[in-house]
């Protein structure tokens, strides 16, 4: 079984703090939303905070996908973090990252981390207006994605370690941030 957590995630206008979440409790804040093209469900708990992804289910396709996500104040210049990981198994796949009109990430991401487990593992970086990079998978365990934009220039960051740039980024504002799941329907996990 593959499990995804999330450590914490948080994003920043380059000037002061606008979005901060550690997952600390027992619970999701209020102001996460979870949402599914067909009516998926996601199987997680938060504690510790950690919030962790055991399962999606529900899709007749086989293949399921659930978005996490919340809505932040709309600005151009960020710093998204976002600490997290998996564990090995089964097929399972996680993006991570910060988006466009209010809180919908799934839809137009600004920057993202990506983990997709088929067949054999592959991770990416997304930045808007750049090719997407292709990764070696890192190791099991914590890691931290990291994307900045300063006017036109953007960066990517994995474990403190410049992966991706950019001086032609995307110019839209930031409006969301989240995190989707996927995996199959087969009753893995």
């Amino acid at each position: 079984m593959r499990k995804l957590i999330a450590l914490s995630i948080g994003v920043l206008p380059l000037t002061s703090l606008a979005f901060y979440d550690s997952f600390d409790g027992n619970k999701l804040g209020s102001h996460w939303k979870e949402w599914s093209e067909n009516d998926d469900i996601a199987n997680y708990t938060v504690a510790n905070s950690l919030l962790t992804v055991t399962r999606v289910y529900n899709s007749p396709t086989g293949y399921s996908s659930v978005f996490l996500h919340a809505a932040v104040e709309p600005y151009q210049d960020f710093d998204f973090r976002a600490v997290f990981g998996w564990d090995m198994g089964t097929n399972r796949s996680i993006v991570i990252g910060v988006g466009t009109y209010n809180d919908q990430f799934g839809f137009a991401r600004l920057a993202s981390f990506g983990f997709n487990g088929y067949p054999g593992g592959e991770t990416s970086v997304s930045l808007a207006g750049a090719d997407q990079i292709y990764l070696p998978e890192p190791a099991v365990g914590f890691h931290e994605f990291r994307a900045t934009r300063n006017g036109s220039m953007g960066r990517a960051y994995l474990d403190g370690q410049l992966v991706a740039s950019t001086e032609n980024m995307t110019g839209w504002k930031v409006g969301g941030t989240g995190m989707k799941f996927g995996g199959p329907s087969d009753g893995i996990g």
